[in-house]
């Protein structure tokens, strides 16, 4: 890996009035003079202090205080086979395409070509470090793996998008590398395996959790039914799944987020990726930390879905949030107070906060997977 050459431009003077902020950020976003044939230092730096501060945050990787130091960094993290793969893995199908579609083409293409079959970054902030773009192409943009600008010599209104040159042979072979992995099809040595997790409810004390397998080829569709069957809640469908920030869910509800049906859990959760959240929209507005504790073959005779432990009912599933749980069992503990009859009408005079119904929650589970198909029957 070579070196990160020193400043390859001139200065520019600091934005100083509005006029020259709002001039400044637009030249910015809308993309700095570029060539087709770009490298990745020459790209950096045309790039804000403030940008390059997002690019690190994205790339989770720690951000110097040295102006030299963040663009050499990125650089780094993205010239290293190994480092690289790290990058691309966490990364939608929208995003891969995307790549694969420039590399297909050299390395450069119009913007609008992308544009017309990816989405434009209407939508996405100026800025970066408190907003994350949210399009594909600024998606793709914020790793450093592309740039966007106006080309060089050509007319003011022609906009390139970019691949760096010194790049295109390394994400070539890293793109491929992911694709044998990822195959929409289990794999040979992946048909048997198996994610152990532990998915437990934020800001609840004491915690609400439950720890069970499922087979690595579900998908996030179907791992949001086995979140909501293992704590005895059905039929939730406004949802998502955030991993390394990219978020998954429903698409046909919310076009910024990849379609969670075509998605694998062995695509985006991984040994470097072992903890995302699963936000319930349903409602309320609840949020799961879901971590991956283990991710092995399966052993002979085993069958998965299988619900190891865990602690505590679920709550009412009409209950908005952790404020109204806590709440609903402060009312509970009170035979005196107003709403005491209400609640328990509301929510059944059955329900004990306290509960875990082991057994039925896996029978549950086994049959929510028999039905869906990805039931892994002992050998």
């Amino acid at each position: 890996m070579s070196d990160y050459p020193p400043d390859l431009s001139p200065r520019r003077r600091a934005p100083r009035t509005p006029e020259d902020w709002r001039r400044f950020m637009y030249d910015e976003f809308d993309g700095p003079i570029i060539s087709p044939h770009i490298s990745l230092p020459e790209g950096l730096e045309r790039y804000s202090m403030e940008w390059l501060n997002a690019m690190l945050k994205a790339l989770r990787t720690k951000i110097p205080k040295d102006p030299q130091a963040k663009k050499a960094s990125i650089f780094q993290r993205l010239t290293d086979p190994e480092t690289l793969r790290t990058v691309l893995d966490p990364l939608g199908a929208k995003e891969r395409s995307l790549l694969s579609k420039l590399l297909g083409a050299g390395g450069c293409l119009p913007y609008q070509t992308l544009a017309d079959q990816f989405g434009d970054e209407t939508g996405d902030s100026f800025s970066w470090y408190t907003t994350a773009p949210v399009s594909t192409i600024g998606r793709t943009r914020l790793r450093g793996l592309i740039f966007v600008g106006k080309r060089a010599g050509g007319r003011s209104d022609e906009k390139l998008v970019v691949v760096p040159n010194d790049l295109r042979a390394l994400l070539r072979s890293s793109l491929d590398v992911l694709a044998s992995s990822v195959d929409d099809s289990p794999s040979t040595e992946d048909a048997d395996l198996v994610y152990e997790l532990e998915v437990s409810f934020t800001g609840i004390t004491p915690k609400i959790w439950r720890r069970f397998s499922v087979p690595a080829r579900i998908t996030l569709a179907q791992l949001h039914e086995a979140i909501e069957t293992s704590f005895g809640w059905a039929g939730g469908s406004y949802y998502e799944f955030v991993v390394a920030g990219e978020r998954y869910g429903d698409a046909s509800l919310d076009a910024t987020i990849h379609s969670d049906e075509t998605v694998r859990l062995r695509q985006v959760a991984s040994r470097s990726a072992r903890t995302f959240q699963h936000r319930y929209r349903e409602g309320g507005d609840w949020t799961h930390r879901v971590k991956v504790r283990n991710i092995r073959s399966r052993v002979l005779g085993e069958k998965v879905p299988s619900l190891f432990s865990g602690a505590r009912n679920g709550p009412p599933i009409d209950l908005n949030d952790e404020g109204e749980y806590d709440e609903c069992l402060r009312i509970l503990a009170d035979p005196t107070d107003p709403f005491y009859q209400a609640t328990i009408e509301d929510i059944g005079p059955s329900w004990d906060p306290e509960a875990f119904d082991q057994k039925t929650l896996e029978q549950a589970l086994v049959e929510l997977a028999e039905d869906d198909k990805w039931m892994m029957s002992p050998t």
